[in-house]
């Protein structure tokens, strides 16, 4: 390009970029192609993107609350607050409130990602909602299962996770602080 072709072009509004005008009658709206194979639908995955629920406060080991919303973590059995368990070398101890207090510290106001749980799973009424929960990518329910806060629910999936925490008396099953 020599210098004479470059003073032919001539800048009218450099910060104006406008598509010409159509008429609203002529665009029709057609419905989407169909996905190039199977992967893109994500065969075999959960294509629902879960709900967000930010600032949860537990209530209990499984349980919590989120924006006047009460959730409860699927197939387990949630060791209540005012629990109290027997302790290994006589007497008893507050374990509902340790179990509430690990998954407090857990939690540390973290986004909760749920999907609402199956029908197999549980079911919520109008004050609580059940639901599958991760917290930064790890299963809630398995968390609390696997450190014996929590109990798994009979022929869920979490049985084998219940079993070895006993095993290891971790939790509940420690007997005691």
């Amino acid at each position: 390009m020599g210098a004479a072709e470059a003073q032919d072009v001539r800048v009218i509004a450099p910060g104006i970029v406008a598509p010409p005008p159509v008429a609203s009658e002529a665009l029709e709206r057609v419905g989407p192609r169909e996905p190039l194979s199977d992967l893109v639908a994500g065969a075999g995955m959960q294509s629902e993107k879960p709900d967000r629920l930010f600032k949860p406060v537990a209530l209990a080991a499984g349980r919590m609350s989120v924006a006047g919303r009460e959730i409860a973590l699927a197939s387990i059995e949630i060791i209540d607050a005012e629990r109290v368990c027997d302790a290994g070398h006589g007497g008893t101890w507050p374990c509902g409130r340790h179990a509430r207090t690990a998954f407090r510290l857990w939690l540390r106001g973290r986004a909760l990602a749920c999907h609402p749980a199956d029908e197999e799973a549980g079911k919520g009424n109008a004050e609580m909602d059940v639901a599958r929960c991760t917290v930064g990518g790890e299963d809630a329910a398995a968390w609390l299962v696997a450190r014996g806060w929590a109990l798994a629910a009979p022929g869920g999936p979490y049985e084998e996770l219940e079993e070895e925490a006993r095993a290891a008396r971790r939790g509940i099953f420690g007997g005691g602080p």
